[in-house]
């Protein structure tokens, strides 16, 4: 069984919706066991809520987790010079 983290961070939401499709994806995989969860806010809730930023479902993973991975599949969504 493979087990996959579908790992993110959303300020408004976007990336949240394809988080959402990405493991929608990945679970149609026979076997494929799926969990969704998102990088904590950094933010001050104030600021956060403020710039409009999204109140999020997903719970929040921690470092234990993602130590555990065996692999490492990053997807950004803006560009890295």
């Amino acid at each position: 069984m493979a087990k996959v983290l579908v790992l993110y961070y959303s300020m408004y939401g976007h990336i949240e919706t394809m988080a959402r499709a990405v493991a929608e994806g990945a679970s149609k995989v026979d076997g494929a066991e799926v969990v969704v969860k998102r990088v904590p806010e950094t933010m001050p809730p104030q600021l956060f809520e403020k710039a409009g930023g999204k109140t999020q479902t997903a719970p929040v993973a921690t470092p234990q987790e993602t130590g555990r991975l065996r692999r490492h599949y990053f997807w950004y969504t803006y560009p890295l010079w």
